[in-house]
């Protein structure tokens, strides 16, 4: 049997396509791995990245270093604001390095530093979350594996 280049193509797409579709809609969302994973007891994750306790004290993860920018005081503030919750009942702390808290955004700020075509813009950003998930547990690997070869 011969195939054409067009069939195989065009066969090629459609089995890749319905793979990314499969397993995006097979992945658990990070809400939900969040709440299966982290939380203890009656706590409770609104995203991955704000957790709210029985007491109604809010847990606010940042992804972000803070380096002068404001970023722990921002971030717990517009989540105090949209939450109306008291600025006391508020807690920040650094997000882990797991792939639960990757930084999509900061790949796509990257791509774009580094001058990536516009014609890939598409494609930069519709893998950006995947990119940075998978960076981010190759780093966590390493950290965790260098702790027992030291």
């Amino acid at each position: 049997m011969k195939i054409s280049r067009r069939r195989f193509l065009l066969s090629t797409a459609v089995v890749g396509g319905g793979v990314l579709i499969g397993y995006s809609a097979l992945k658990p969302s990070k809400h939900r791995r969040a709440n299966a994973e982290l939380a203890k007891g009656e706590e409770r994750y609104v995203t991955s990245f704000i957790k709210i306790e029985p007491n109604n004290k809010v847990t606010v993860y940042v992804p972000h270093s803070e380096m002068g920018q404001g970023v722990h005081t921002s971030l717990p503030m517009m989540a105090a604001d949209e939450l109306d919750a008291a600025w006391e009942d508020i807690t920040v702390e650094q997000a882990p390095a797991i792939d639960m808290f990757a930084n999509g955004e900061l790949v796509k700020g990257f791509a774009g530093e580094f001058g990536a075509p516009s014609f890939l813009t598409g494609i930069i950003n519709a893998s950006a979350v995947t990119v940075a998930e998978v960076i981010e547990s190759a780093n966590y690997r390493r950290q965790f594996l260098g702790a027992f070869y030291r």
